[in-house]
């Protein structure tokens, strides 16, 4: 049984040869995402509205082939990650790294733009 400490341990955050990001947890949990689902879930300023916190990147305006060109460590709590697309103003926390859920299997046409995110999903909790 993994302790809260440990689930939100980062161990490991691998940019994979086929654009796949795996993060690996101290209690030996991994998930693997599809980098544009994590830059998605970027909850800087320019991505989330502060006061309603509401999604304001559109899946479509994030390139399907993007890539982190840099990922540092901030102290014991997040990961910095400039992105290929460059935007770099995001922090994510382990607390929030930990709770991006699986992509939607049409997260393509997402990217694609031939499907609209719906608003209700966007919210950041």
């Amino acid at each position: 049984m993994s302790t809260s400490s440990e689930a939100t341990t980062l161990t490991a955050f691998t940019v994979q040869e086929d654009g796949q990001i795996q993060i690996e947890w101290a209690d030996n949990a991994a998930f693997t995402f599809p980098a544009s689902w994590v830059r998605f879930h970027c909850a800087c300023a320019h991505c989330v509205d502060e006061w309603a916190g509401t999604r304001l990147v559109d899946p479509a305006t994030i390139p399907a082939d993007i890539v982190p060109k840099k990922a540092t460590p901030v102290g014991n709590y997040a990961v910095q990650i400039v992105w290929s697309d460059g935007h770099d103003t995001g922090y994510y926390g382990y607390d929030s790294l930990r709770a991006i859920p699986p992509a939607p299997a049409d997260w393509d046409a997402y990217l694609a733009g031939e499907k609209a995110w719906p608003k209700d999903e966007g919210a950041v909790a």
